[in-house]
């Protein structure tokens, strides 16, 4: 019971960072509205926006789904390992590094979001 206890509070809790993840694009859309006043100031035209946009936004949804899905094949290794340690270590452990890999996503899309706001 307490395996699937956990099983489903980390579905949970993967699934409210996806959403944040995914909220994310409004930001996307307020930064590149910032974006487009520098980008004008300078004369650049609005394909640099666009494809710098594109590219970020590509790179976070690559890495959510990844996350989702990783952590997913953890959840069910865990709950299939019947009481083996080894599978147990290896499905905490490609859950370590998922929040590690999502908290270092978030933290540097934070970063540059900041930092393009400031110039």
């Amino acid at each position: 019971m307490k395996k699937i206890i956990t099983f489903f509070t980390i579905i949970l809790l993967s699934s409210f960072l996806f959403s944040i993840a995914n909220s994310a694009t409004s930001t996307f859309s307020t930064a590149n509205t910032n974006m487009g006043k520098f980008a004008k100031g300078l004369n650049f035209t609005d394909g640099f926006n666009t494809s710098v946009e594109g590219i970020i936004t590509s790179v976070m949804v690559l890495v959510n789904t990844l996350f989702f899905i990783f952590m997913i094949y953890a959840g069910v290794l865990w709950l299939s390992s019947a009481g083996e340690e080894a599978k147990i270590t290896k499905a905490k452990d490609i859950i370590l590094w998922c929040i590690v890999g999502i908290a270092v996503t978030l933290g540097s899309y934070t970063i540059t979001d900041f930092i393009l706001r400031r110039i």
